[in-house]
């Protein structure tokens, strides 16, 4: 699978009540591409298990920040990532309700466990 992540951070000014110093985020845009494979298997229930393993690059995402007018270090997200899920889909036979629970582990720029549970109603 293929797929592009873009999503937006807008900035804002804040200012100290006690020193008045003057805080200025600007906006962030991260744009990341991932390409991955998915393996998943039906069990004798109405369920299926599945693994993947998929490579994720940031292709840009620059955070930029001053303080009293001065620039801050500007740290990037830039790079890659590589990540292992795996997880349980269970399908109930006449239902449009569908259950997922997973995990993932990541590699890279992006280091760390994530996980979830959702709940899917199709219609």
């Amino acid at each position: 699978y293929v797929r592009y992540f873009w999503s937006h951070q807008d900035g804002m000014s804040v200012k100290l009540r006690g020193s008045g110093d003057a805080y200025d985020f600007a906006d962030v845009d991260s744009h990341r591409l991932r390409l991955g494979l998915r393996y998943s298997r039906k069990d004798r229930s109405a369920g299926e298990c599945y693994a993947g393993l998929a490579w994720e690059h940031e292709l840009g995402g620059e955070a930029s920040a001053s303080v009293g007018g001065d620039a801050a270090p500007s740290p990037s997200l830039k790079g890659s990532s590589y990540m292992l899920e795996l997880g349980y889909r269970f399908l109930p036979q006449n239902s449009r309700i569908s259950y997922d629970f997973h995990i993932n582990g990541w590699q890279g720029k992006r280091k760390g466990l994530s996980g979830g549970a959702a709940i899917q109603w199709t219609f």
